[in-house]
């Protein structure tokens, strides 16, 4: 309660800086950073205060037993979709915006743009015109952080009777995970990783090695008898995405404002990190993708 306090209160001052800027060092601070990697994917000493302080936690963050892939394909299903074709630019100062992709050429009235702002950082999509300064001021300081999950199935022994649970690899280091017992229902043990430590687990291949150390740390080396194979996700390589969600820089936590401003009535922006309350959530991409639509209406 007084971390959250002391950011609020740098908030609200109007102080936008690094959250790790305004929290004293004590005995709690490790776990608090902890937390911070798996909430929003990034270090203390990269997420603004104000931008933190805006964010409104629903406290409902439920897993989905079909999976969330399942929740955007019925939101999706009776849109005409065309996979496997990459947009590489887009041209929107005529009546029509030409977007070209490896699939061929597409004409239309309006685009919404709603890729990762750090694929576009790296200018993934070749606008024509050149877009405003602001917008890629936008994509550099709302970066996406890093998360990782590691899932082991549980087969036998001291998980398979729990109910759903969490619990915490260690309290005295950042550099751990946060564990689920029957991730959404289902027969798995989950691992949960942030930041600096997903990053680089996840660019030496290791995060499945790292989430056994910690098991057999805890329980013995005897309890990776008693689950199955891993699996291991990989967001930070993935290149259309390139990270998992937005979290502003200290400085920029107008940013996200300024990216969910229309560049013209033909070109928007939306996504998650359009959104001021709720960035690094699926509710917040819907909500910014819904305004865009009723805008372009």
């Amino acid at each position: 309660m007084r971390y959250h306090e002391l950011i609020a209160a740098a908030a609200e001052a109007g102080r936008d800086v690094a959250v790790a800027d305004v929290l004293p060092r004590d005995g709690y601070r490790a776990r608090f950073d902890a937390i911070m990697t798996w909430a929003v994917g990034a270090e203390s000493r990269e997420v603004s205060t104000i931008d933190l302080h805006r964010y409104a936690d629903s406290e409902d963050n439920w897993a989905v037993r079909e999976g969330l892939g399942a929740v955007v394909a019925a939101a999706a299903r009776e849109l005409p979709i065309t996979f496997g074709a990459q947009v590489e630019a887009i041209e929107w100062s005529g009546d029509t915006v030409r977007i070209d992709s490896t699939r061929g050429r597409i004409e239309a009235a309006a685009v919404i743009v709603t890729m990762p702002t750090t694929v576009l950082a790296r200018g993934a999509i070749r606008f024509t015109p050149t877009l405003p300064s602001m917008y890629d001021e936008a994509f550099a300081n709302l970066p996406l952080g890093d998360v990782n999950k590691v899932f082991f199935r549980i087969e036998r022994g001291r998980f398979a009777s729990d109910v759903t649970r969490q619990f915490l690899g260690s309290d005295s280091t950042s550099r751990t995970c946060s564990w689920q017992i029957k991730a959404a229902d289902q027969p798995l043990l989950m691992a949960f990783f942030g930041g600096d430590l997903s990053r680089e687990l996840e660019a030496r291949g290791e995060l499945v090695h790292f989430a056994r150390d910690e098991l057999r740390r805890m329980f013995g080396a005897d309890v990776l008898d008693e689950l199955g194979p891993a699996f291991a996700t990989g967001w930070g390589r993935d290149p259309h995405s390139l990270g998992s969600y937005s979290a502003a820089r200290p400085g920029y936590a107008h940013c996200r404002e300024q990216l969910a401003l229309p560049v013209s009535p033909r070109l928007h922006f939306a996504g998650e990190a359009c959104s001021v309350e709720y960035y690094g959530t699926l509710h917040g991409a819907w909500l910014s993708g819904v305004a865009a639509a009723e805008r372009l209406l």
